[in-house]
């Protein structure tokens, strides 16, 4: 029940997937700019994300289950990366792939640790690892 929310939730946070994943033409963190539509983007891919911890902490997920928190997990972390997209990423070699998602991932830590410092989120137990 809990992951079909989750999937429903993250269909419609998709919606605003183009705006965000079109914020800066190349990978290039010079030219980035942190919109509003990106924040919200990223905002509500983090509880998506959340909610996939949660649940997997509580129970094993099914391989759809955990393909879609898969899925959610990755667009977060590509959200950090200017220009990414995820369809293009799926098409990358196994190497660039694992540099990109470093990249996103290194990002995403920063972003939370900043959102957890200033006060407008606070960390669970997820967000440690």
């Amino acid at each position: 029940m809990r992951i079909a929310f989750i999937w429903f939730c993250f269909t419609a946070v998709l919606a605003s997937a183009p705006v965000a994943a079109n914020e800066a033409p190349e990978f290039d963190f010079r030219n980035w700019t942190v919109s509003e539509d990106i924040e919200k983007y990223r905002m509500e891919l983090h509880k998506l994300y959340s909610e996939c911890s949660r649940t997997a902490i509580q129970r094993e997920m099914s391989l759809h289950e955990a393909t879609i928190c898969a899925e959610v997990y990755t667009r977060l972390k590509l959200s950090f990366i200017p220009g990414s997209d995820y369809d293009r990423y799926k098409t990358l070699s196994p190497k660039t792939r694992a540099i990109g998602n470093a990249k996103g991932y290194t990002a995403y830590r920063a972003w939370l640790h900043r959102h957890v410092t200033a006060g407008t989120m606070i960390a669970s137990s997820d967000d440690v690892n």
